[in-house]
C-alpha cells in the first residue's frame, strides 16, 4: 500500500517554485528527522485506458514509465484519500512480459486477460484493448527523510497540454513503514517553509492531465 502526502506548489509562491525546491534540497530535516542527500531523476509516464475510460472510473492508473533510460510497468488502484494523505495499492516492475502479464493480471476484471505485448506497451502503441491516452515528462529530486519516508519534488510538464509546467511535493511513506505521523509532521513543517503557498493535491497527476486534455478538446 503506497501512503503519501501530495501538495500541489502554487505558482505565485514570492521567488518563483524552484525557489523553494532549491530551500527544500538543502535543509536538514523535517519532522525531527535526518534528511539525506539529493538524487536526480528522468521520467516519462505515458499512462493507458481502455477507449472507453473504463481504468480511470474505477480510480486506476496504468503506465509505461521510463526513468532515468530502465523502462517500468505501474498499477495504481486508488483506496482512501484524506486531505493531502491519500493510499493507494501499488505494483511498479521492471518491463518484462512475464512482469507485465502478472500486473495486468490485477485488473483483468477492467481489461480481460490480453495479450498485451511489451513491445507496444513500451512504444506508445495500442496494446490488446488498451490505448496511449497521456504522456508526462518529470524533472524529479528526491531526499530520503530518515529512514521512515522519502521527500520527492517534482516538476511536472505534459506536452502540447500545458504551457508551463507544475510544481508537485510528494512526501511517500516507505513500504512497510507505518509513519502517517512523521508524514503529517513533515506536511506540517513544509507549509511552515512555504509560507502558505501549498496546497493538498485535488487531483494526481494522471487525473491533471486527463483535465487538461478535456479543455484542450474543448477548444
Amino acid at each position: 500500500m503506497e501512503v503519501e502526502i501530495k501538495l500541489n506548489v502554487k505558482p505565485a509562491i514570492e521567488g518563483g517554485p524552484i525557489m523553494l525546491f532549491t530551500r527544500l534540497s538543502m535543509v536538514p530535516q523535517l519532522g525531527g528527522l535526518p534528511l539525506g542527500g539529493v538524487s536526480k531523476h528522468e521520467i516519462w509516464d505515458r499512462y493507458y485506458d481502455t477507449p472507453d475510460g473504463a481504468l480511470s472510473r474505477s480510480g486506476v492508473g496504468l503506465r509505461s514509465r521510463l526513468q532515468d533510460g530502465v523502462p517500468y510497468v505501474t498499477l495504481k488502484i486508488n483506496r482512501t484519500k484524506d486531505g493531502a494523505l491519500s493510499r493507494r495499492e501499488e505494483f511498479e516492475e521492471q518491463l518484462t512480459q512475464p512482469r507485465m502479464d502478472w500486473v495486468m493480471s490485477q485488473i483483468n476484471d477492467l481489461v480481460g486477460d490480453g495479450p498485451f505485448p511489451v513491445e507496444d506497451f513500451a512504444a506508445g502503441k495500442a496494446c490488446g484493448p488498451l490505448v496511449p491516452t497521456l504522456t508526462v515528462g518529470t524533472a524529479r529530486l528526491v531526499r530520503p527523510v530518515g529512514d521512515v519516508a522519502e521527500l520527492v519534488l517534482d516538476m511536472v510538464e505534459y506536452p502540447g497540454l500545458a504551457a508551463s509546467p507544475f510544481f508537485d511535493i510528494e512526501v511517500e511513506a516507505k513500504i512497510g513503514s507505518t509513519g502517517e505521523r512523521i508524514l503529517r509532521a513533515v506536511e506540517t513543517e513544509l507549509y511552515g517553509l512555504a509560507q502558505g503557498s501549498l496546497a493538498p493535491a485535488a487531483l494526481n497527476k494522471l487525473e491533471r492531465g486527463l483535465r487538461l486534455r478535456e479543455r484542450t478538446v474543448v477548444r
